[in-house]
């Protein structure tokens, strides 16, 4: 007689299936990606196979077993459905995030005492703990998950605001800030609220906490995920340049400023190149794309190539001081190797300091363009003559 499975208490799910034959079980699901290494079932010496393992998040998680490597529902429970590839699997429901609060505050307790620039084997562990949550099918729905991003956004525009320091800040997907000489150029700054599979209803003290902190914007292109047309209009109603490329301008909200291709704009001492990039999947080369070229008051170079695929080349005007740059899924040819041109950008550019960008971007699905932290700490910890780290929500790495 099979065992009941699972057994949910709060966010700890036991999995049990029973079996005296059997010389291998695993369990695979949504909630550890389908990893095989991820869900490893133990044998007492009655043949019952089970694993406990901490799901974060609320919401419906599928699952399978695999059995010496036969794929087998849970025999155990009788919820099954299927999934958008028409594959039947079983389902369980986790009612509480209690875990994932936690979970979250030590993850900024940790992010705070292990501050980018000194990548440590403790910060590596703690961007990759949050990688157990945001690779969680269910985190674009999570609203445990979005105070975490307020709380995190309130903290930047704080830092925005003071003015005190020089630094490079991380907003959310590949957006960034930079605070230098005393003015602070935002990049692709998104709070979410017009995101593909998220809308998270940020508030808008939120909102304007990041927007009332910068001094300009340069928007890359029309994706979502690099355009919030809440901080646009914002930022117009109070006079802050906004620039974007002049073949999309009317796509924009009236009063944005047009950026031919190429074309460089000064803006309180800083010079701004939109140099015209190619979109890392836009294989009929029609989508209007731009990767910045940004040079402070004091020199310091900043080159961020927002979705440009950088295998086709980069341009640049000399040194670069800071490089953000893509972190996996660059081009189809390099699909299975993205770290690999993400050390190829590295040998080519050799800047002083760079950080692997577009991370958790949770409106794309899992293994479907949502690049976990652990990309970029394999491609920091790989090796290289420059100084790399990542920039969780509302970190500033000082310049």
């Amino acid at each position: 007689m099979m065992p009941p499975s699972p057994i949910i208490k709060g966010n700890k799910v036991t999995f049990q299936y029973q079996s005296e034959s059997a010389s291998m079980v695993n369990v695979l699901g949504t909630f550890n990606n389908w990893d095989l290494t991820g869900g490893i079932m133990e044998r007492n010496d009655r043949g019952l196979w089970s694993c406990t393992i901490d799901v974060a998040l609320e919401g419906s998680y599928d699952y399978k077993f695999v059995v010496d490597g036969e794929w087998v529902l849970d025999p155990g429970n009788p919820d099954y459905g299927r999934d958008s590839k028409e594959r039947y699997n079983s389902r369980f429901l986790v009612t509480t995030s209690a875990s994932a609060v936690d979970r979250l505050r030590s993850i900024s307790a940790a992010l705070l005492a292990h501050p980018p620039g000194c990548f440590r084997k403790e910060r590596l562990d703690t961007l990759r703990n949050a990688d157990t949550i945001l690779q969680l099918p269910t985190a674009q729905h999570s609203r445990v998950l979005k105070d975490h991003f307020i709380e995190r956004m309130n903290f930047l525009g704080e830092a925005m605001r003071a003015k005190k320091k020089s630094f490079v800040g991380g907003v959310y997907c590949h957006g960034n800030v930079l605070q230098r000489s005393g003015k602070t150029i935002g990049i692709d700054v998104v709070t979410t609220r017009s995101v593909w599979g998220m809308y998270w209803d940020i508030p808008s003290k939120t909102i304007e906490a990041v927007a009332d902190g910068l001094d300009c914007l340069c928007v890359s292109h029309l994706h979502p995920d690099h355009l919030d047309p809440l901080v646009i209009k914002y930022l117009i109603a109070k006079n802050i340049p906004v620039f974007v490329p002049e073949e999309t301008v009317t796509r924009f909200p009236e009063g944005v400023i047009p950026v031919a291709p190429d074309a460089t704009v000064e803006v309180h001492g800083w010079r701004i190149t939109f140099h015209r990039g190619v979109h890392v999947y836009d294989e009929r080369r029609m989508l209007i794309l731009r990767y910045f070229e940004l040079v402070a008051p004091d020199g310091f170079r900043t080159v961020h190539t927002t979705d440009h695929d950088y295998t086709t080349g980069v341009r640049q005007g000399g040194r670069i001081d800071l490089l953000i740059a893509k972190a996996g899924g660059i081009n189809p040819n390099f699909e299975s190797k993205g770290k690999e041109a993400f050390s190829n950008l590295l040998l080519h550019l050799k800047p002083s300091r760079y950080i692997p960008g577009h991370m958790n971007e949770l409106g794309h699905p899992v293994r479907g363009g949502r690049e976990p932290y652990r990309t970029g700490t394999e491609i920091v910890t790989n090796g290289s003559n420059s100084l790399g780290d990542l920039l969780h929500w509302g970190e500033t790495w000082e310049l």
